[in-house]
């Protein structure tokens, strides 16, 4: 079984540009959407559900304005884990540096002029998804202590019920495993104190 390819969103408004990222990226990830159109961004992403989305508009304002539009109008898009990088130009990495900071997108990639390292795009989008990876991992993590914190609360009230006697707790539990075990017989035995 093989598994599901990583989904990719590209919001660009350009079609000479989106050609290039894509061509850039389609290699190593074949789920790539591209969505040209500001207009449809909430719609495709809803779509889409991507692990990463891709921001490739030439102003660094359209971009802000898409990304404000898409987790102000789209609950979907807040609340759906994944990674969202920028694509900037050269003249754009202190704005977009700050913007990254300040946690608007999770990291930007100089990529205007076209840059000569044709691998720096897909590992950017690499590092991106092994870190939506570690943040689910880490999030079922959590879920599975939650669990197992509420197992062991119950468990303790089944150790000392009704007091806090262990050696009693421990002759309940007996009883308790005994009818159990015994299912087809009146468990009359499983009532006997342990000796």
């Amino acid at each position: 079984m093989t598994a599901t390819p990583p989904k990719i969103l590209l919001l660009c408004s350009s079609a000479a540009d989106a050609e290039l990222v894509a061509t850039a990226l389609r290699s190593e990830f074949p789920a790539l959407v591209t969505s040209l159109d500001a207009a449809a961004s909430v719609e495709d992403f809803e779509r889409c559900l991507p692990d990463v989305l891709l921001l490739a508009c030439r102003g660094l304002e359209d971009n802000q304005a898409r990304t404000k539009a898409l987790y102000t109008q789209s609950e979907i898009a807040r609340a759906h884990p994944h990674r969202t990088l920028l694509l900037c130009h050269a003249d754009q990495t202190d704005q977009t540096y700050e913007l990254c900071k300040r946690g608007d997108f999770d990291d930007y990639i100089k990529f205007w002029p076209h840059t000569f390292d044709v691998w720096q795009l897909p590992m950017s989008v690499m590092h991106a998804l092994r870190q939506l990876r570690a943040a689910k991992v880490l999030a079922s993590a959590a879920g599975e202590l939650v669990n197992y914190a509420d197992r062991s609360a119950a468990a303790e009230s089944l150790l000392v019920p009704g007091g806090s006697d262990p050696a009693g707790a421990v002759q309940v539990i007996q009883r308790k495993m005994r009818a159990l075990l015994q299912p087809g017989e009146n468990n009359a035995a499983a009532d006997r104190p342990v000796q």
